[in-house]
């Protein structure tokens, strides 16, 4: 990316926006261990969150028949839903004015967990 921001390519990259990275390595007495690594806990500062830039993403579901119109019809109705987030990050070229776009999308819970019915035993679903 940086590179077509330096030779001036109008360009726009995407990508999935991870929340955890792939690990942490630490020594401990001459062997290495990894950990989880919670690289945004404390957010990034170069990207900019498009909350107004979603999208609903469906996943699994089934096939159902409905009547429309008086006529007999199939549609899939997703079993679970997520919502993609957009996430700008700004990649400037060297020695150039010109900037181009890392667009990463997040998945973000469609609707949140009733807790309320949870620790009441309802079913929350």
């Amino acid at each position: 990316m940086d590179s077509l921001a330096t030779l001036d390519y109008p360009a726009m990259g995407y990508g999935l926006r991870y929340q955890y990275g792939l690990f942490r390595q630490i020594i401990l007495d001459g062997f290495q261990h990894e950990q989880p690594d919670y690289w945004l806990n404390f957010g990034n500062p170069w990207e900019i969150e498009r909350v107004h830039v979603s999208y609903t993403v469906k996943f699994y579901g089934t096939v159902e028949e409905q009547i429309l119109n008086g006529e007999k019809c199939k549609i899939w109705v997703p079993g679970e839903t997520v919502e993609a987030v957009a996430y700008d990050n700004p990649i400037p070229g060297y020695g150039t004015r010109n900037t181009i776009n890392l667009r990463l999308w997040a998945a973000k819970p469609s609707n949140q967990y009733d807790l309320e019915s949870f620790n009441t035993g309802e079913n929350p679903c």
